[in-house]
């Protein structure tokens, strides 16, 4: 279980942070830092992606890379502020002309220029957020996060780590699931016929491979990084670590 986790219905949950960064080995790196303090870094590599993650899901404060907003930085910030009501944090370069004042006056609620100190900026974002509390919890999330990945079975979404959803087929889904609710433990092709047979359509062994490929050419998996890994003569592997913040099988029920 996170550190997001939540104890008991109506406690407080951990504080959802937007990092909107276009460096994703940065933004990952700057994510799992935060989850050390408690807080929950969710990613977007862009503006399109930072707008389609305050839309389906509630956050609690935005880390603005300025690069990102470019000229339009005084627009989103005011849109972020007075539409979604979130508290905003910019971080800018040395190099960008806009200094601390200007910053808050376009509707930041704090500045900062990089480098950055990540200790300062935790307690930077704490500061903002004690003027903004988070609001308590209805229940558990009903998500579960694989690798930098997390999956929403309620609403057949997946979500990569730049905050972008992937089109699976109720077959890719299907598959996932079962991958999901044995994570590091091989799954024979035996297995993935049985259990994926009525839901996904499938057939004979072969296809099991073929929706494999496709799955992991869909999740971005390649020799760099492996997620899905092939044992040879006897299956697959899910190599990542499964979180979540209910019961897995209870949220996969009726799926694998």
């Amino acid at each position: 279980m996170t550190q997001s986790a939540i104890t008991a219905a109506g406690t407080r949950r951990a504080a959802r942070v937007l990092i909107v960064e276009p460096d994703m080995a940065q933004a990952l790196e700057l994510g799992r830092y935060f989850a050390r303090f408690g807080l929950d870094g969710r990613i977007a590599g862009d503006m399109a992606a930072l707008w389609r993650a305050v839309d389906e899901r509630r956050h609690d404060l935005v880390l603005l890379s300025a690069a990102c907003a470019d000229v339009e930085l005084l627009g989103i910030t005011r849109r972020l502020n007075e539409e979604h009501g979130l508290p905003v944090i910019v971080i800018a370069e040395p190099s960008e002309v806009v200094d601390c004042v200007v910053g808050l006056e376009m509707g930041a609620d704090d500045y900062l220029r990089r480098p950055v100190d990540r200790r300062e900026l935790v307690a930077r974002i704490r500061a903002v957020l004690r003027r903004r509390p988070v609001e308590p919890a209805a229940g558990p999330a009903r998500t579960l996060r694989f690798g930098h990945w997390e999956f929403d079975p309620d609403h057949r979404r997946v979500t990569g780590p730049d905050g972008r959803g992937v089109a699976l087929s109720k077959a890719e889904l299907t598959l996932l699931a079962i991958f999901v609710r044995r994570p590091r433990r091989i799954v024979s092709r035996e297995q993935l016929l049985a259990e994926s047979r009525g839901r996904a359509g499938l057939g004979v062994a072969r296809s099991i491979d073929a929706l494999v490929s496709r799955l992991r050419q869909k999740l971005g998996d390649d020799d760099a990084q492996t997620l899905i890994r092939t044992v040879r003569g006897v299956g697959y592997v899910l190599d990542a670590r499964v979180e979540a913040e209910v019961d897995v099988d209870d949220l996969l029920r009726g799926w694998a």
